[in-house]
């Protein structure tokens, strides 16, 4: 109907049909003709301006709808263009999946869960962390896994931890753990943090190492530092507590490897009776040693005069020292209970050195008073507060007992241990263990002896109560 109007009306206004049908044109057949072609081609012409305004008016339409028909508000609605659009409108993009989140980079496994290791494992935990927190974003990720032993469990934990993608791992935390650690290490970066309860000999596993506050270490440290000041008989005063013969044992076999000799034992309790017993045993060696001519130890031995102000020292004078009665020092093994029992019967005036179980450093004066003279080798982080590495990790949250601490110290030069790891160039040519350069670390100088950590300590002697690190000017 539409097209039959147009053409009609376009007709008309081509040929001048008036109101009544006539044409205005006459010539028989010829005329009849045109008007036939003409009105073909109006109609024609009628078609396409029809589809024309067809097509204006249901674009008018499409662009007419309300606005609830378009994207979600959410999406911004994009402004109608000048010109009649011709696209259909933006379909937002489908949501991209959430990346998994990546793996940690170094997995820290230990017995949290374990009722008698639990609280020696939480205080490594929290020097871990401490230092992981304080070296920045810029550290490596880390995690923490809770184990209920340290065998099994600890063995299904490290390989799922590998299978997870962890790039290094810290475990071990007795020596069966450190067992089971060297035993499942290979893959990845590896600390234990004990010693295993076998020697790996001289082929450990790749990229595995190994560090300990192992007092069978600590005791032949002392022993090496005594021979290297060139003393040769001591005297070993010791209780009989199964840490003490441990250090007892460790002690006394590396002393006797470096060509030192023991020429007297004196075993020991807290009984009161004790402390004269141990008196008059060192009395009677070091006169039967000396013979009846030596100075009796019921008197202190007399020190060297002091020169008068402007008179020359006699260097002739010598002081009276236990080394004339058989023996240069005296070795103290013991806890720190005993320890401060049985040293005000020593005789005053001889060296006597103890192991880092006989001491604790932050108690005050009026307790360390009476090991007084007494040499020791600790650990940095109990008598360095100026200590690069000190300064730089904070103390424990809460207060932790002596041994506790220890290994809250260690959890912090285990987190900077595996980070130097991960650090290390890759390894080429064979080689098994990474190239690591000493650290100076809160439990020690750490030095890489094959796959061990050895820890070099510092030697401090008690003044007045309180530990003085040797060589250093107050």
């Amino acid at each position: 109907m539409l097209i039959d109007f147009l053409s009609t009306r376009l007709t008309r206004l081509r040929l001048g049909v008036d109101s009544s049908g006539t044409a205005s044109i006459d010539g028989g057949r010829v005329a009849g003709d045109a008007q036939t072609l003409t009105t073909a081609h109006v109609r024609t012409t009628a078609l396409v301006f029809a589809l024309s305004l067809l097509y204006v008016c249901l674009a008018s339409v499409v662009h007419a709808q309300p606005s609830s028909a378009s994207a979600p508000s959410a999406t911004p609605t994009a402004t109608p263009a000048a010109t009649p659009a011709t696209a259909s409108p933006a379909v937002p993009p489908a949501a991209t999946p959430a990346a998994p989140p990546a793996p940690a980079q170094v997995a820290l496994l230990l017995p949290l869960s374990s009722k008698a290791l639990g609280p020696a494992a939480d205080a490594l935990r929290a020097g871990f962390v401490a230092a992981a927190n304080t070296d920045g974003k810029e550290a490596p990720t880390h995690k923490v896994v809770a184990l209920d032993n340290d065998a099994l469990a600890l063995g299904l934990a490290y390989r799922a931890a590998v299978k997870e993608g962890v790039q290094a791992i810290v475990a071990g935390l007795t020596r069966d753990g450190a067992s089971m650690t060297a035993r499942e290490s290979g893959l990845v970066p590896t600390l234990a943090l004990n010693l295993p309860t076998t020697d790996l000999g001289d082929a450990p596993p790749n990229n595995y190492l190994q560090i300990s506050l192992g007092l069978d270490a600590e005791a032949r440290a002392l022993a090496q530092h005594i021979r290297g000041e060139g003393r040769t008989k001591l005297i070993v005063v010791h209780t009989s507590t199964l840490v003490s013969r441990r250090v007892q044992e460790a002690f006394e076999k590396e002393w006797i490897r470096l060509g030192g000799e023991i020429p007297l034992r004196i075993p020991f309790t807290n009984d009161p009776a004790d402390a004269e017993r141990i008196h008059r045993v060192l009395d009677r060696f070091a006169r039967e040693a000396r013979g009846e001519k030596g100075p009796s130890l019921d008197r202190p031995l007399k020190p060297p005069k002091k020169p008068e102000r402007g008179e020359k020292p006699d260097r002739s004078e010598k002081p009276e020292r236990l080394e004339f009665a058989g023996a240069d020092a005296i070795v103290l093994l013991a806890d720190t209970q005993s320890a401060r029992f049985a040293r005000p019967y020593f005789p005053a005036g001889v060296p006597v050195f103890a192991a880092s179980t006989a001491l604790d450093a932050r108690a005050g004066a009026v307790q360390n008073i009476d090991l007084d003279g007494v040499f020791f080798l600790e650990m940095p982080w109990f008598i360095q507060p100026d200590h690069s590495a000190v300064m730089t990790y904070p103390k424990p949250e809460v207060d932790l007992p002596v041994d506790y601490e220890r290994l809250y110290a260690l959890g912090i030069d285990a987190w900077r241990i595996i980070n130097a790891m991960l650090k290390a160039p890759k390894n080429t040519a064979g080689k098994a263990l990474p190239s690591l350069e000493p650290i100076d670390g809160v439990t020690g100088r750490l030095t890489l002896e094959g796959y061990q950590f050895a820890r070099a300590l510092t030697l401090i002697d008690m003044r007045d109560g309180r530990p003085h690190v040797m060589g250093k000017t107050d």
